[in-house]
């Protein structure tokens, strides 16, 4: 590993800080894992962010940061947790997908006052209302999953 992506990791954690300093603790908390099992980010119930290296380089600091940030409102929010309750034991993958997508998008809403450093191709309201019309501004993730499952 190179110290120059372990660099960019810190970069990343640090780049929002003066907008999110209330959850600094758990963006400091986050057990960054590099790996090419996914081709983005994500993070674990522990709290382990496992990132892949040639997509973290390609993005600007304020990209990497929102990224952080949105893991880290998965972990606040306890929606490994909130997926295993719903879903239960054996989810499918589509369950799983179209959950993440329900949570992604409540995520996105919390994080819209920086919006435009969110890296193309993710999860957006106005993309997801484009795609189901009946999802609203303000839903909750279980909300949303159940309109996404219709």
């Amino acid at each position: 590993m190179s110290t120059a992506i372990v660099d960019l990791i810190t970069q990343f954690r640090i780049q929002f800080f003066d907008k999110f300093p209330y959850v600094s603790s758990y963006v400091y908390s986050l057990n960054p894992v590099m790996t090419t099992k996914v081709d983005t980010m994500a993070v674990d119930r522990t709290g382990n962010m496992y990132w892949n290296p040639d997509w973290c380089d390609k993005l600007t600091l304020d990209e990497g940061a929102y990224v952080v940030q949105h893991e880290t409102w998965h972990l606040i929010l306890r929606h490994c947790h909130l997926s295993d309750e719903v879903l239960g034991p054996n989810p499918s993958q589509q369950q799983l997908y179209d959950m993440n997508v329900a949570m992604d998008c409540v995520i996105w809403e919390m994080l819209e006052c920086v919006k435009e450093h969110a890296p193309e191709g993710g999860v957006t309201l106005p993309n997801m209302q484009e795609r189901w019309p009946q999802i609203k501004s303000g839903m909750t993730c279980l909300e949303i999953y159940s309109i996404i499952q219709q």
